[in-house]
């Protein structure tokens, strides 16, 4: 059934992302819709409410206190009620229904082939989280077992959420791009950086990252290496460094690789941001990068991977994707000889194509950045080399 699923919306990709384009650019404010449209939703609303909640209401009433007639009577009254102020709120929001029915439908057509924009786990979760308590409630009433698995299922989600803002590079709160999402990122953003990049790891199984630069103390020797293997890579610069360097930058873009924006300041409480500070660290930051290389970048690498609530809606709002990884080098840490084996080894089993991330600034003190990561970056491409 699911293949057969599939293979429908491959067929039907086309002629539906056709009709979906045609809504693609119109975005509505409920606060621009017409008091009649508005009154029109909202008895379609209430319809709702009262066609099942009534019943639910009477149903209840009338298991505690065990009685028919009334919920019968009551129940009817409110479903019967819900039926009636439907058609009505229908009517009167009268031709504009189809309008925002197919604006909405071409909505979820492009999130549907759009992989990236689908929910969170985190948003699934909690409505499922929800929905369990409710299930609870009607089988155990207020009782031990309902309030014990009340306090079980909180602190699950409490932690999922603590976690998902914590852990860097996870995927629970927001969906970040990796390395198998690339073509998608091609169809969404035609740009002649990522279209060389991706043309690059068709013959590699690799995706070079480099973020919190840019550094004139290592991004030029990075610059030199990449130029040497013929690789295009990712850049993930912070504001702050693309002002203190700005012919650096003009180097990176003019060598063909793909400059993502990586906040200002890069905060290192980023998942703490008010939705006010984090479109701060995001707009100023692509202001900045493009009146140095004349290009709005349009990917978003979240600091330390971190993620925040206000982050979809920013992203959404500016236009951009979140970038992630798929193996970290770890290349910002002391590391020894057998961590630094242990990530070569890692990358025999990564998936293709798998982005690498390494760091050319922001380095932990006494880190011996400079070294460290060109010496794990010659040791990846003569692992390259024998495949």
């Amino acid at each position: 059934m699911l293949k057969k699923i599939k293979r429908i919306l491959h067929e039907k990709k086309e002629p539906l992302l056709a009709f979906a384009q045609e809504f693609k650019d119109v975005e509505h404010n409920y606060k621009d819709l017409s008091p009649r449209f508005l009154f029109g939703l909202f008895l379609i609303f209430i319809s709702f409410v009262i066609g099942w909640g009534g019943p639910i209401v009477a149903l209840w009433y009338g298991i505690t206190h065990s009685t028919i007639a009334v919920p019968a009577l009551v129940g009817t009254l409110a479903y019967g009620l819900g039926w009636v102020l439907t058609p009505i709120g229908l009517a009167i929001t009268a031709k504009d229904n189809i309008y925002y029915l197919r604006y909405f439908t071409s909505k979820f057509i492009l999130r549907l082939y759009n992989p990236l924009d689908f929910p969170s786990v985190m948003e699934i979760l909690t409505p499922v989280f929800i929905a369990v308590l409710i299930v609870l409630w009607i089988i155990f009433k207020w009782s031990a077992p309902f309030q014990l698995s009340l306090v079980i299922l909180v602190c699950i989600h409490q932690i999922l959420l603590v976690i998902s803002l914590l852990v860097p590079n996870i995927q629970l709160l927001s969906r970040t791009a990796r390395g198998k999402d690339l073509e998608v990122l091609k169809e969404l953003y035609p740009d002649d950086d990522l279209a060389r990049l991706i043309s690059y790891w068709q013959s590699c199984r690799f995706i070079f990252r480099f973020d919190d630069g840019v550094d004139p103390d290592l991004t030029p020797d990075i610059l030199r290496i990449l130029e040497r293997e013929g690789v295009y890579a990712v850049f993930a610069i912070t504001g702050r460094h693309a002002e203190q360097y700005p012919d650096l930058v003009r180097e990176v873009a003019a060598r063909g690789h793909l400059i993502v924006n990586h906040s200002y300041s890069h905060p290192n409480l980023f998942s703490l941001l008010t939705e006010k500070r984090l479109r701060e660290e995001m707009v100023k930051t692509n202001h900045i990068l493009q009146n140095i290389t004349g290009k709005q970048p349009y990917l978003f690498a979240p600091p330390i991977g971190h993620s925040n609530i206000f982050l979809r809606k920013t992203l959404h709002l500016q236009k951009m994707t979140a970038l992630g990884w798929d193996v970290n080098s770890h290349d910002v840490l002391r590391l020894s000889e057998s961590k630094k084996q242990r990530f070569l080894d890692s990358l025999l089993t990564a998936p293709k194509p798998a982005i690498l991330l390494f760091h050319d600034g922001l380095y932990a003190p006494g880190t011996p950045h400079k070294a460290q990561t060109l010496e794990l970056l010659e040791k990846v491409f003569a692992l390259l080399h024998k495949f």
